[in-house]
């Protein structure tokens, strides 16, 4: 054993057919970064959803920044640890997308990001490196005031100016009830600013992914909404649809293979019912439909129906003729198939999606499907997000009043705060229950409501109005308080639980 795994001892554990050097410019960002440690920090481009980069020296993979780089870092590996990591890249690749410089702008504020490394090495394996959009995020760091403020060849610091502190005070903030999981879009943070979840005005169409509990139908003409966080639906007249013609030939004249081998087999064939596409022996059956008339700063509904016969089920993708970037990639169920996908308005010029579709087939699995129907409905976005449930059209805006003195930290998971007056604390790491804020003085102990901030970060609302003399409460007096991560004690215990078992069984075994 010891013989066959010698080389992993004379540095062969990585072979010398996929090791790559890395270039010096990454060793001085590295450096950099030692001394500038405090900042969360976003790497961009960010032309793609699978955490998987292609680097023009020779480098692909899941990324390797995070062993060199010492500071919080925004990076597409971390979406599967978490179903709300992905929520900043959705966001600001959205806007990205679709030329909202002041929504970029803002979702990079609103995740408190610091700085903006952007890496001109990485490129877009298999097309053209226009998609990456370099040029864009190098007017948009100029039109916002980014300061360059380190450079290394490919590599380009830029510094946002926001805020890099643990903790921080938002002058003012309004109490919202919003789900934006998995949302393209926060038009609350960027018309109204900072907020918190619970009270005040409910908005349930914001967040329209299904994933969120929203569900989209079609009924009697009309397109329904249905919210089930909020128990509530809305109605949109469905007028102005733009159906697919399934009854003639679209796309391509004839069944076409995509497999890059061409393997295996494939057919297309116009029926009665619609489209049905079949794939064998490895073969994949691609087809599109194109809508050339439909608006970009128009929002749709996308409806698709048909029926899975066997194997995998029909996959779709959504493409503009602009940006290049797959809006939809959607694989739709096995069995019979009504789907709804809602398609935001963007700020770009200009009209026309492609819609393609993939039967695919693997080794001996074969795969057939039908397609009986695709349309496009127009519905008015602004409308959904504007609807609200309660009193008053526009959320209430509350002053804080709150100050942090003093701010101690014990590793990453104990923070000792001392502040007076009363407000929002917001602590700045992703949302987790087992967050908690305590106080104890004059033998009293008090826990702290723990909230969402701006549908991502920790939060607490503090106040000293318990704190009793003689029967009068004191207010804004100076108040030491804890923030801590309680399961990481549950570790330590079980650890400690799991020695001292160990300990006794030695010694009775003595």
């Amino acid at each position: 054993l010891f013989y066959f795994s010698l080389p992993v001892f004379k540095g062969g554990l990585i072979g010398s057919n996929v090791r790559v050097s890395l270039p010096g410019e990454y060793q001085e960002l590295f450096s950099w970064f030692e001394k500038n440690p405090e900042g969360r920090v976003a790497l961009m481009p960010i032309n793609t959803k699978y955490g998987w980069d292609y680097r023009s020296w020779g480098y692909e993979g899941s990324g390797f920044l995070t062993y060199g780089i010492p500071n919080p870092l925004l990076y597409r590996d971390f979406d599967r640890w978490n179903s709300a990591n992905e929520d900043f890249y959705t966001q600001s690749s959205f806007a990205l997308y679709a030329n909202g410089d002041r929504a970029f702008a803002a979702t990079l504020k609103k995740y408190q990001v610091k700085y903006l490394l952007l890496d001109e090495s990485m490129t877009n394996a298999g097309g053209s490196d226009a998609v990456l959009k370099i040029p864009e995020i190098k007017a948009i760091a100029e039109k916002f005031g980014w300061g360059e403020v380190a450079k290394f060849g490919f590599l380009t610091v830029y510094d946002t100016g926001f805020n890099n502190e643990m903790f921080t005070i938002p002058e003012e903030y309004s109490q919202v009830a919003v789900d934006l999981s998995y949302s393209l879009v926060d038009p609350i943070y960027l018309g109204n600013g900072d907020y918190v979840a619970g009270g005040g005005l409910k908005y349930p169409f914001i967040g329209l992914d299904k994933r969120s509990g929203v569900e989209i139908s079609l009924e009697n003409g009309n397109v329904k909404f249905r919210s089930a966080s909020f128990d509530v639906s809305f109605e949109l007249p469905a007028t102005g649809s733009a159906h697919a013609d399934l009854s003639i030939n679209q796309g391509f004249d004839k069944a076409y293979n995509c497999d890059l081998r061409s393997l295996g087999s494939v057919s297309k064939e116009i029926t009665a019912s619609g489209v049905l596409y079949k794939a064998s022996g490895g073969g994949v059956s691609c087809d599109y439909i194109s809508f050339p008339d439909l608006n970009y700063s128009q929002a749709y509904v996308l409806h698709v129906t048909g029926e899975n016969h066997e194997g995998r089920g029909l996959k779709i993708y959504l493409f503009d003729s602009v940006t290049g970037q797959p809006y939809i990639e959607e694989t739709l169920p096995v069995g019979n198939f009504d789907e709804t996908y809602f398609i935001y308005p963007r700020e770009i010029e200009g009209q026309g999606y492609t819609l393609n579709f993939e039967t695919r087939s693997f080794g001996r699995m074969s795969s057939e499907n039908i397609l009986t129907g695709v349309e496009f409905v127009p519905v008015d976005y602004s409308k959904l997000s504007e609807f609200s449930v309660g009193s008053g059209s526009m959320p209430v805006k509350i002053q804080n009043n709150l100050k942090i003195l003093e701010v101690k930290k014990y590793g990453d998971l104990v923070y000792k705060v001392k502040a007076e007056g009363e407000g929002l604390l917001e602590l700045n790491q992703g949302y987790e229950k087992g967050w908690v804020a305590f106080t104890a003085k004059s033998n009293k102990f008090k826990t702290f409501d723990h909230i969402k901030v701006n549908s991502w970060a920790n939060g607490w609302v503090i106040n000293d109005q318990w704190l009793m003399n003689n029967g009068q409460a004191i207010n804004h007096q100076p108040l030491t308080f804890y923030v801590l991560y309680w399961p990481q004690f549950l570790e330590w215990g079980g650890l400690l639980v799991g020695a001292l078992t160990l300990l006794i069984l030695v010694l009775k075994r003595h």
